[in-house]
């Protein structure tokens, strides 16, 4: 099999970019080593911790692409992260890549490239935090840190935007973005105000699928009862824009949407928390005369436990989005649930399931378009000697789709990917003294 000039670049410049990581690691914990003992005077080093680690995976594909043939591909797969120790102003940056070689003809080879930067400042009355998302993936994102199947990730708890789309779609090419900001504002000891704002964008590298973009902002208010709860009220309001779209129109076409919702948290123990909101919700669009404005409801619940040995989420969503450039506008119903074990010290189990339903906001066409998905797995890890570790994962994906052309890219059928692999994960660097 010939590998493009471009796909060899992409793979090497990823195993350079740990290569780099590793050796600014050192280096700054030789600089700090130096400072502690007067060798850089006045030189203050931020405290952190270096994660890092590189895999190699075979994959078997059944149904892949919802066809009826099997496909096979070798993964060299890897992921950093670097978390500074400050309590008043943590930095966090997690990265995932690699390259996914197909040895079978009809599936192209595919890189795939995640990262994420946060930033939080925190002061004796405020709180400000900001954060961007930016990823390249070859297909829809699904399971795991990464998003790919099948690669190990799965025991990894998602930092960030990590999820997969509300549509699912076949091959194609996507870049996508996500910037946000927030502030907080103590206005009393139980009280406080709050304001964000983010912008989404994503689009694709070729004829398959409907560039996107969102804007949001929103403010709200929230009091604090006593040592476990907190209620409160927000306001946000969102502006969709498309691009041409190979299925629906030529046109630019854009939806606004507007919810005010009541939220609620919970903390039952240091283990155990919930929350959740509701309110109701109005979309209009710049297609007024054929798509009229409309009321329904936005909603969010979520329960998480963390234990020492188990780690368990179950979360629903519905609400208005952008329908991951297959449908322009979509109310989507969505249920996630994520459940990972430690067994012992060898061994480790993860499992992972995402539902979505999805309904077209707007007629577009003579009918409603509507979608049906699931994607999970399930995972287990073995810890092999100090700095090793294997694992074999199971994942499905499936998607029944209503009124939605061809040229829209949705999946359809049911693909299942059993995947098996060796990971490196040396041991912490601690970066940094004072």
């Amino acid at each position: 099999m010939q590998i493009s000039l471009r796909s060899l670049f992409i793979f090497l410049s990823f195993y350079c970019f740990v290569a780099t990581e590793t050796a600014w690691a050192q280096a700054a914990a030789t600089v700090s080593t130096d400072s502690a003992s007067g060798g850089a005077t006045g030189i203050v080093q931020e405290e952190g911790t270096l994660n890092y680690s590189l895999g190699i995976s075979e994959t078997i594909i059944a149904g892949y692409q919802g066809s009826d043939g099997i496909a096979t591909s070798t993964n060299f797969t890897g992921a950093a992260s670097l978390i500074t120790s400050s309590e008043t102003r943590p930095t966090s940056l997690i990265y995932s890549g690699g390259y996914l070689l197909s040895s079978t003809p009809g599936q192209p080879s595919a890189t795939y490239q995640n990262l994420g930067l946060s930033q939080v400042i925190m002061t004796k009355n405020w709180n400000l935090s900001a954060s961007n998302f930016v990823s390249y993936m070859p297909s829809s994102p699904t399971t795991g840190l990464s998003g790919i199947a099948g690669i190990g990730d799965l025991n990894t708890v998602p930092a960030g935007t990590f999820t997969g789309d509300n549509i699912l779609s076949y091959y194609s090419t996507r870049i996508a973005n996500n910037a946000s900001a927030n502030a907080e504002r103590k206005l009393t000891g139980s009280t406080t105000v709050e304001a964000s704002g983010s912008y989404a964008v994503q689009r694709f590298l070729g004829d398959l699928g409907t560039d996107n973009s969102s804007t949001t902002g929103s403010m709200g208010l929230q009091h604090r009862l006593g040592e476990r709860s907190v209620i409160g009220g927000n306001y946000s309001y969102t502006r969709f824009d498309y691009g041409a779209s190979p299925a629906y129109y030529t046109g630019n076409f854009s939806f606004h949407s507007q919810s005010a919702n009541f939220t609620y948290e919970h903390t039952f123990s240091r283990k155990l928390s919930s929350s959740f909101s509701v309110g109701p919700q109005w979309t209009r669009s710049s297609y007024s005369s054929a798509t009229p404005a409309r009321i329904s409801f936005a909603a969010t619940a979520a329960i998480s436990y963390a234990g020492r040995a188990t780690r368990t989420s179950l979360n629903y969503s519905r609400g208005a989005n952008s329908g991951s450039g297959v449908v322009p506008g979509i109310d989507s119903d969505n249920l996630g649930v994520m459940v990972q074990r430690t067994l012992n010290q060898r061994w480790s189990g993860a499992i992972s399931g995402n539902y979505a339903h999805t309904t077209g906001i707007f007629s577009l066409l003579s009918a409603t378009p509507t979608t049906h998905a699931f994607y999970g797995g399930v995972q287990v890890s073995r810890q092999i000697g100090h700095d090793f570790s294997a694992y074999l994962s199971y994942t499905a994906q499936t998607q029944t789709v209503s009124n939605i052309p061809a040229a829209g890219n949705a999946f359809g059928g049911l693909t299942q990917v059993i995947g098996a692999g060796l990971r490196f994960s040396p041991t912490s660097v601690h970066l940094g003294r004072r």
